[in-house]
């Protein structure tokens, strides 16, 4: 137990200092992977992240290559999950040449599912010892259960889209995909091609916001956003407190981007 108490603590000190040592804000544009992939996961950059957002405790990476420009999104933090699930986010590039153009993913919808599936992973994760199939089990359901019910993202600014909601599996090029990893830790990707930005463009406006109970666009918010305690893991309905205003409330977080030139 003792062993295991100094592993967690290194891993956490680790994981502090790395949060430390990245800029709020991305300062510099970075080329795709060659082999990059809008697969929920982030293999391919080999857990290495551009910036860190300590607001919402998220990590996060732009890049851009020829065809594509690119949001890579990480975080474990369960109340941001649970925000992420109850009004998604969305993306949003401005050009000095070109109104805002934005994707948003998933839909707005009741986040209870992810509490209620966060809840029971964790209580299985402590059980000693634990079982690492039933682990894997759950989280490959729970990926299977959320992209089935959240096959649409949002598009805006863009002309050729008279809907503003298009199907993720749309053959424009426009990709998004999240996934739960083996801890439950969110990893969320937006694959968006340069053709939809006008031509001669380097240099863009870059807006990330987890919209909570803010749509926008006078549409009706969804259920009232189940809560959860992060000291205590407690979900709760409704509660006048911290949790209640960071869930109701967009938070937002944004800066400079100037594409990569490889």
């Amino acid at each position: 137990m003792r062993n295991l108490s100094l592993l967690l603590f290194f891993v956490n000190a680790t994981i502090a200092a790395y949060s430390q040592s990245l800029p709020k804000i991305q300062k510099l544009g970075v080329y795709a992977p060659n082999n990059i992939k809008i697969d929920g996961k982030a293999n391919e950059w080999n857990g290495k992240y551009e910036a860190y957002d300590k607001k919402n405790d998220i990590y996060y990476t732009i890049a851009n290559d020829n065809n594509n420009i690119y949001l890579l999104l990480h975080t474990s933090q369960k109340n941001t999950i649970n925000k992420i699930f109850y009004g998604g986010i969305t993306f949003t590039l401005t050009s000095a040449r070109q109104l805002p153009i934005s994707v948003s993913y998933p839909q707005p919808g009741n986040n209870g599912d992810y509490l209620k599936a966060r809840q029971v992973f964790e209580q299985m994760k402590n059980k000693k010892p634990a079982n690492t199939k039933a682990l894997d089990d759950l989280v490959r359901l729970k990926n299977t259960q959320f992209e089935n019910s959240r096959k649409l993202m949002g598009i805006r600014g863009i002309s050729e889209f008279s809907d503003p909601w298009i199907s993720i599996y749309n053959t424009n090029g426009i990709k998004v995909k999240a996934l739960f990893d083996d801890d439950f830790a969110y990893t969320y990707e937006v694959a968006l091609p340069l053709k939809y930005l006008p031509g001669g463009v380097n240099k863009l406006r870059y807006d990330i916001k987890l919209n909570g109970g803010d749509r926008g666009d006078g549409r009706q918010r969804p259920p009232a956003p189940v809560l959860i305690n992060n000291a205590t893991g407690e979900v709760r309905n409704t509660a006048n407190d911290m949790d209640q205003l960071y869930m109701e409330n967009p938070t937002n977080f944004g800066g400079e981007y100037v594409l990569a030139r490889k």
